[in-house]
């Protein structure tokens, strides 16, 4: 059981890691924080941070039947994929758009710009985070979905999923995310506001 466990799960981290870089190559330009809003998949990160919370996971496996917290787990881990699979992807597209950007300050005649440079510095440390992060817990959740499929293991223990490698994908696309913000103060406070909302959701915490 074990050895088809971590074959299953390499597998699947290989081809989820072929299909983003594929995604990678052939992926529209991203030249301004407009491109990728529009391009960006909506993420409610405090929806995420509910499925991933083992304490809200504990109250709703107290409060109903084992057939019911069963249904459930089933509808959260759908909901739960479908997220993590946002994250992923916005940081692809997040990262393609600080490289611009960064070609844009090295361009003869540019001045000197600190925040988007530390803004992009962060970028390229918490966008491959997210990515890795996130494609670990897609490769676990796709196999735990399969297990309770077959009867041979019961979908719980979600928190299990917010870390890999010591890193924590919640706070890492949190910091994502914010780096973003601060690289598209230049094109208004509205591009911000509306970026935010894509990546994080109206409940977000910022």
């Amino acid at each position: 059981m074990f050895i088809c466990s971590s074959l299953f799960l390499l597998i699947s981290f290989v081809l989820a890691t072929s299909y983003f870089l594929f995604q990678r190559h052939f992926l529209v330009s991203v030249p301004t924080v407009s491109d990728v809003i529009g391009i960006a998949r909506q993420v409610d990160e405090q929806e995420v941070a509910d499925l991933l919370s083992h304490s809200k996971e504990q109250i709703l496996r107290a409060n109903t039947s084992p057939n019911r917290f069963k249904a459930a787990q089933r509808a959260r881990a759908r909901i739960l994929f479908e997220q993590l699979r946002g994250m992923t992807f916005n940081a692809l597209v997040i990262l393609l758009w600080a490289d611009h950007e960064r070609d844009k300050l090295k361009r003869p005649g540019m001045s000197k710009d600190d925040t988007k440079t530390q803004a992009i510095a962060d970028i390229s440390d918490a966008g491959p985070s997210v990515r890795i992060v996130c494609l670990a817990a897609l490769s676990r959740l796709v196999w735990w979905i399969v297990l309770d499929a077959a009867g041979l293991r019961r979908l719980r223990n979600f928190a299990k999923l917010q870390s890999f490698a010591g890193a924590d994908g919640l706070a890492e696309y949190r910091r994502l995310v914010n780096a973003a913000a601060s690289l598209s103060s230049s094109y208004g406070a509205d591009a911000a506001m509306h970026l935010r909302a894509v990546l994080q959701g109206g409940r977000s915490n910022a």
